[in-house]
């Protein structure tokens, strides 16, 4: 009621100020054809300043230019005009640079109605902005089935309650009509003189019905006549009209003078619309203020949203998608599209795959079967596939191989094209064709998104939405850093931090990556293989990652042990194993050897009895008879190494109760790794490529990297020529793991940094990835956590010291992470959802060069990715 006496007073104010001049026309309306038409638009000033033209329809235009152009007309106009904006089909805005926001394909694919109010809440954000109240229905699909109404109705709805007037053309008449019933008509502000049969809206008892029915209070609009000009019978004005619209005349305003000087604005009928004009403007007033946009209604969450929800398994007979096994079978992508290389490099991320030319799924079966393996996966994007001809080719070709193979397709474009890839077995849709629905769609068909789309139903043949909707494996997602609201201008201070490093050469070149909450948002390589720059250091790079191999290689395998009951934290080393069971090694805990409080020596120089021979690449035992005088012979290293740590010296660290302080050593993971052999009778390199490396797909993780690539993938480290006389490149750079074959339990594996995120993300997610249960999340938290606040690390693993900086002054209690020797460091962060890789090679050409620990850049990197994620309330100034 107080809105009501509201209104009143404030329309009979602009009433008494209108009748008192009677030369505007507050009733007359314009369309706005074309917003950058200049000449249009000029002339449409010009009529809203001379006439008071009271309302502008508004159909395309690019949304800053078209908010700036409303806010100019506001402040020069007497009162300010009512404008409106035409629909961009059902759900969209007609405006340019609003890119993000989803179109009606997008939409009608989503099965998650939340996702229909975040829509709602932003474009009614974005109407307010730019000073509109009211949006126009000039049409609704006639194909729309039961589900796409439903979200229709909702959207208006919505958009109603966050102060969005409606306005409905003769077009939408069918759909008003038969919804009727579930239209808030208390904001609708127009409608279209001939929305209801037997010219409803213009016969006053009838007019009058409709009104109590549904509570319509809005005014009716027709395109003006040439016979309103004049008082007569045929006067749309006193025939109920209350708004004409003025299309693209040349002639407005001769139109305009002329209905001024008929003296028409003088009759009650005219009168009476202008009342009811003033009424409806004030409620718009009023609602635009009832309603700040205090967020983003672009912000990159939210576009990220719309996209990702729309892409829809249309098909999955073989159910392929999500794939689970990386480990079993070989891939090979067809693409053709322009967003190939998107498509191949999502691919590469999540395992190898051999990129081949669409033209190899002309051959038949049967040659294509003596190239490739019968039962692989073949991933294939027919959305560079247009011409109708050929993609019916592909389609018969493609369903005929799903015999043989395992047949993926991905496919963007709009849905009307889906009728002719029907027959496909599996098929990945995304209505979105951006390089990022490309990208999208390959990281959903590999396990690191939600499948939650559904097909519209008025393609279905049942009128319901169809379509698959799976979880993710929780594999790795590759995002952009702005969706998970990592601040950028940190990560440019990363950027800026590694090229100085560069420059001051304490690595020639290095990998970078971040992960936060399962995604990577920061994934970089900086500088060479070498300090000579011929060789850039690429993603699928390898480095000799050092010491973090205790944890990568030996630490899972342990725990695989202790998992199957083989061994346990608590136990003796001589009760696992025969060669230190009559050695004073025998009552080691095996917990202690894995924190490094066991009381052995840090190192020893085992190599130093060893002669390398280069033409064989062998080493062979150095034995002294005399004063520079040395015996020679082949011996069994792996043994005679044991045994040397068998009859070795404890430390000088010892307790008043018999055990052991912190001394940081290699020998007990040298040790560790000959027990999880001597137990399962197979080499460590062999156990943790079948049980760890292949399920992860980590394919660039291996020891004796040579086996696998060619030397130019591998960075190099030391010029070694104090012992083997040449350039490490592929060779394991620690002496002591060189002797053992390159295969040690402390120091041999390569990788690269993508490898090593799927690694410590599954160590994160508590032992599970992919879809695979590696580990119990209970035995996870057992070697992660420290036992007690006197030990300085868990089981195998490093914890936040920050008193010697081993990683971020931020990082929680819960982190856990590695470095190694070479220049390389893992850290993560279940309690902050952080991983952190980083991998160089600052010992090449000589590992004297301490630059990188020394400026502790590292951690520092570590500290802005922390500074990244967190409040700043929690960041801490400090100098860079």
């Amino acid at each position: 009621m107080a809105r009501d006496q509201e209104s009143s007073g404030d329309r009979d104010s602009l009433y008494v100020s209108w009748s008192k001049s009677k030369s505007q026309l507050p009733v007359v309306a314009i369309d706005l054809l074309h917003f950058d038409d200049m000449y249009q638009r000029q002339r449409l000033e010009d009529l809203i300043l001379s006439y008071g033209v009271g309302t502008v329809f508004l159909q395309d235009g690019a949304y800053g230019e078209v908010s700036q152009w409303i806010a100019s007309i506001n402040q020069t106009s007497v009162v300010d005009p009512i404008f409106v904006v035409k629909a961009r089909g059902v759900f969209g805005l007609p405006f340019g640079q609003l890119e993000g926001l989803p179109s009606d394909d997008w939409v009608v694919c989503w099965t998650d109605q939340t996702m229909i109010h975040q829509l709602a809440e932003s474009n009614a954000a974005l109407l307010h902005r730019m000073g509109v109240s009211v949006l126009q229905y000039d049409y609704f699909p006639s194909e729309y089935k039961t589900a796409e109404v439903e979200k229709a109705l909702l959207y208006m709805k919505l958009m109603q309650e966050k102060g969005i007037h409606l306005s409905f053309g003769n077009s939408a008449a069918k759909f008003v009509t038969k919804h009727q019933s579930e239209i808030d008509w208390s904001k609708v502000v127009w409608l279209e003189s001939g929305m209801l049969e037997k010219d409803a809206l213009v016969k006053k008892k009838l007019r009058k019905k409709f009104d109590k029915v549904t509570g319509f209070e809005g005014l009716v609009m027709e395109d003006i006549a040439t016979h309103s000009l004049s008082d007569n019978k045929k006067n749309q004005w006193d025939n109920g009209i209350q708004l004409l619209k003025m299309g693209n005349y040349s002639n407005h305003h001769s139109v305009l003078d002329e209905l001024i000087e008929s003296g028409i604005i003088k009759k009650s009928y005219f009168k009476q619309a202008v009342k009811a004009y003033y009424q409806q403007w004030h409620v718009l007033q009023s609602d635009r203020k009832a309603y700040p946009t205090p967020f983003d209604p672009l912000n990159p969450q939210m576009t990220y949203r719309y996209k990702v929800k729309a892409i829809t398994l249309v098909k999955d007979l073989g159910d392929l998608f999500p794939i689970q096994d990386l480990k079993s079978n070989l891939f090979y992508s067809f693409s053709t599209s322009r967003h190939e290389e998107v498509f191949r490099q999502t691919m590469d991320r999540y395992t190898y795959n051999e990129h081949l030319p669409m033209s190899w799924l002309a051959y038949s079966p049967d040659s294509l079967m003596q190239i490739l393996p019968r039962g692989s996966h073949l991933l294939v994007d027919l959305t560079g596939v247009v011409r109708r001809e050929e993609v019916q080719t592909y389609v018969e070709r493609l369903i005929h191989m799903s015999r043989y193979y395992q047949v993926g397709v991905v496919y963007q474009g709009v849905p009307s094209n889906l009728k002719y890839l029907e027959q496909l077995p599996v098929l990945l849709w995304s209505p979105d064709v951006s390089s990022e629905g490309m990208s999208f769609m390959v990281q959903m068909a590999f396990g690191g998104m939600d499948m939650s789309g559904a097909l519209p139903a008025f393609l279905s043949a049942t009128g319901q939405q169809a379509g698959v909707q799976k979880p993710s494996l929780h594999r790795l997602k590759y995002l952009d850093p702005k969706l998970l609201r990592v601040d950028e201008t940190k990560l440019a201070q990363i950027d800026r931090l590694v090229e100085e490093a560069i420059r001051d050469e304490q690595f020639p070149g290095c990998q970078i990556m971040m992960v936060k909450d399962g995604a990577v948002v920061y994934n970089k390589s900086f500088g060479y293989l070498t300090y000579d720059s011929l060789e850039a250091v690429g993603w699928n790079h390898i480095y000799d990652i050092a010491s973090v191999t205790k944890t990568v290689a030996t630490v899972p395998m342990v725990m695989q042990e202790v998992s199957k009951g083989n061994l346990a934290l608590e136990g003796r080393l001589g009760d696992y194993s025969d060669r230190f069971r009559e050695t004073d090694k025998s009552n080691l805990r095996v917990g202690d050897l894995l924190m490094h409080q066991s009381g052995l020596r840090s190192y020893i120089p085992f190599w130093a009895n060893a002669e390398y021979v280069k033409d064989s690449a062998d080493f062979l035992y150095k034995k002294r008879v005399r004063r520079r005088k040395y015996e020679y012979s082949s011996v069994n290293w792996a043994d005679s190494i044991s045994t040397w740590i068998g009859t070795s010296t404890f430390n000088s660290l010892r307790n008043p109760d018999s055990t052991y302080r912190y001394l940081y050593s290699d020998l007990g993971f040298m040790i560790m790794k000959e027990v999880v052999e001597e137990k399962e009778h197979l080499s460590l390199d062999e156990l943790a490529d079948s049980l760890i490396y292949e399920p992860l797909a980590m394919n660039y993780t291996h020891y004796n990297p040579l086996r696998y690539f060619a030397e130019a993938q591998i960075a190099p480290t030391e010029q070694d020529d104090t012992f083997r006389g040449n350039l490490l490149r592929g060779q394991v750079h620690d002496r002591n793991a060189a002797l053992l074959g390159g295969v040690s339990g402390h120091a041999g594996l390569f990788s690269n940094s993508n490898d090593l995120a799927k690694y410590m993300q599954m160590m994160m997610q508590s032992g599970t990835y992919g879809g695979h249960q590696f580990f119990d999340s209970t035995l996870v938290e057992t070697f992660t956590e420290k036992i007690n606040p006197d030990n300085l690390r868990a089981f195998g693993w490093d914890k936040p010291r920050h008193a010697v900086g081993n990683c971020s002054k931020y990082a929680s209690e819960y982190a856990f992470g590695h470095s190694g020797f070479t220049g390389t460091v893992v850290w993560a962060d279940p309690e902050n959802g952080l991983i952190y890789i980083f991998l160089s090679n600052r010992i090449y050409p000589d590992p004297q060069n301490y630059k990188l620990i020394k400026n502790n850049t590292r951690t520092k990197i570590h500290d802005l990715m922390y500074e990244a994620i967190l409040s700043q309330d929690k960041v801490v100034n400090h100098e860079m």
